[in-house]
């Protein structure tokens, strides 16, 4: 490339220094002509300058003296000299000095009273004058100046022009000859045509292209002579391979998500004649599944339930489709049966809810023995007596809570509860109401803002645990203050409470939705805290189609956001 950058640094060295050079003479010839205008404004201001002032003392004197006022008449015989003197000093025509001596002796006439005003002033007048006629003729000396500097500038703009075409035309022409010669080759060879070959006895860079091209027509013959066997074989080992995958898996393509592909596994499910139908007519099950269901969403086909896997695949378009062809959309649909582990989480939940249930009614008696015991119903207690009775109350206490907690969290999960009218206001102020006895305990403020809020259809006892579950978080971590807030944002509704507390860190607002987990201090266990209400939370606003999250602090700040479903108008 160093030939031809050479050529073009060298054009470009010539074209600058014309540009240079035609600069270098505007401004010369704009200086010309800016001295001009400067020198004529420079000895034509001063003496006009004088010469008003001049006008101005003789009208000054001249109503003093009207007046009998000789001390305000002598001031202006004072500025009058001032401005004369001014003007002599200004001087630079011929016929000034003598006009100045002739106004001066006028003046010094008109004090004594053997002159008239009229008389100074129309000398003055014709000072004026005398500025104003060679400011005229300097200005048409400047403007000749300037025709001039214009008519210069325009034959060196007309002669760069005519250097610069035929100095571009000469470079072209060396140039653009081989590249034609090399465009046209190229053309062949898009056309298919790759016995092509261009003239490589160029020199420089532009040969040395010429020669690259001879060399890449070769190889391009070369490949298509081979034989395309090797790749109808790659072809059928991917498909091999999809087949050979156990899991469900079917590929789609388009708008519609029309079948493309599916392996063995997936015909059971979607029949062999899928390929080529829409994905929503051999299995809406997989085509009504959403990213908003959840990263891996969960579907029922027959009797089996799948977590399905979606990975959108760009396939780009071919070298020869026309530009601007939009890449091939595909989507890869994996299905993981997880039927069995469904059945195990039933189980768990029926467990957990058995065992919950179960354990109420002895824990009940415990702690109503316990109390009964601290009540002194069996005679006083010793000091260490009362310790112990204390201590199983305390413990059959948060045994019951946990119990409580879940019992609610299966009731949740397990599902099927009813569904109706729920007024999210009413249900923000009886949170507030279920928390403010303790809140006051701990000087704590609990407010509530919910105007406005629409009546929607959802689980009312789910939603009012659940706010409550966040209205008693809130009040255990708060400093002063607590706000349950009910919004209603477009397409949905957000549950908020916040609270003045330290907040959570960066790495716990997943982690403190997840089962038994607490970040508090011990005191938030002995107060009751089972590490569940945040789960419950979760729990519930999943089965309403939203989520639950937490933001960092400072400050505890906790949201439900669920669907707007309006309730039926009754």
């Amino acid at each position: 490339m160093r030939r031809l950058a050479v050529q073009i640094a060298l054009s470009f060295l010539a074209l600058t220094l014309l540009t240079v050079g035609i600069g270098a003479v505007a401004a010369a010839l704009l200086g010309r002509l800016g001295g001009a205008v400067t020198q004529t404004l420079d000895e034509n201001v001063r003496s006009v300058v004088a010469a008003e002032r001049m006008g101005r003392a003789l009208d000054a004197a001249e109503a003093a003296r009207l007046g009998d006022d000789d001390g305000e008449a002598e001031r202006a015989d004072r500025a009058f000299r001032d401005a004369l003197g001014e003007a002599r000093t200004a001087a630079v025509l011929p016929e000034e000095p003598a006009l100045l001596d002739t106004l001066a002796a006028s003046f010094d006439a008109y004090r004594q009273g053997e002159a008239s005003a009229a008389r100074v002033d129309g000398l003055r007048a014709r000072l004026l004058v005398l500025n104003e006629r060679a400011a005229t003729e300097r200005a048409q000396r400047a403007e000749a100046a300037g025709e001039r500097a214009r008519r210069l500038l325009l034959l060196a703009v007309a002669c760069a022009v005519v250097a610069s075409g035929v100095a571009g035309a000469l470079l072209t022409r060396r140039i653009t000859r081989p590249l034609r010669d090399l465009t046209a080759g190229v053309a062949e060879v898009g056309r298919g045509d790759f016995r092509q070959r261009v003239g490589a006895g160029a020199g420089g860079e532009v040969g040395a292209l010429a020669r690259a091209f001879n060399e890449m027509a070769e190889r391009l013959e070369a490949y298509e002579a081979l034989n395309v066997r090797a790749l109808l074989r790659e072809k059928r080992t991917a498909e091999s391979l999809v087949a050979a995958i156990p899991s469900p898996v079917v590929v789609t393509e388009g708008p519609d998500a029309r079948v493309r592909l599916v392996n063995e596994a997936a015909e059971a499910l979607v029949g062999g004649g899928a390929p080529g139908r829409p994905l929503a007519e051999v299995a809406s099950a997989l085509a009504s599944a959403r990213p908003s269901d959840g990263p891996d969403p969960l579907v029922e086909v027959g009797h089996q339930t799948f977590r399905l896997r979606r990975t959108e695949v760009s396939v780009p378009a071919e070298p020869d489709e026309p530009t601007g062809s939009s890449p091939d959309r595909l989507a890869v649909l994996v299905l993981d049966d997880v039927t069995p582990f469904r059945a195990l989480d039933v189980a768990r939940r029926e467990f957990l809810a058995a065992v919950s249930h179960e354990l109420r009614t002895p824990l009940t008696s415990m702690h109503v023995a316990a109390d009964l015991l601290l009540r002194g119903a069996v005679g006083p207690l010793s000091d260490d007596q009362r310790e112990l009775a204390e201590i199983v109350r305390g413990d059959v206490e948060r045994m019951k809570a946990l119990t409580a907690r879940l019992l609610d969290l299966a009731r949740v999960e397990v599902g099927g509860r009813p569904v109706g009218p729920v007024d999210l206001s009413e249900v923000a102020h009886a949170a507030a109401e279920g928390v403010r006895l303790v809140a006051a305990e701990r000087g704590v403020d609990v407010a509530v803002e919910a105007a406005g809020v629409p009546i929607v259809e959802g689980d009312a006892d789910g939603l009012a645990m659940a706010l409550s579950n966040l209205a008693a978080n809130a009040v255990r971590h708060a400093a002063s203050r607590v706000v349950v807030r009910v919004e209603a944002p477009p397409g949905g509704v957000r549950l908020a409470v916040e609270d003045d507390g330290p907040g959570l860190p960066d790495d716990a607002v997943d982690r403190v939705f997840e089962p038994l987990v607490q970040l508090g201090t011990p005191d938030d266990a002995r107060a009751g805290s089972a590490g569940l209400g945040l789960t419950i939370v979760r729990r519930v606003a999943e089965a309403h189609g939203g989520r639950a999250w937490a933001e960092p602090g400072p400050g505890g700040r906790f949201f439900v956001s669920i669907p707007a479903v309006p309730s039926p108008s009754p």
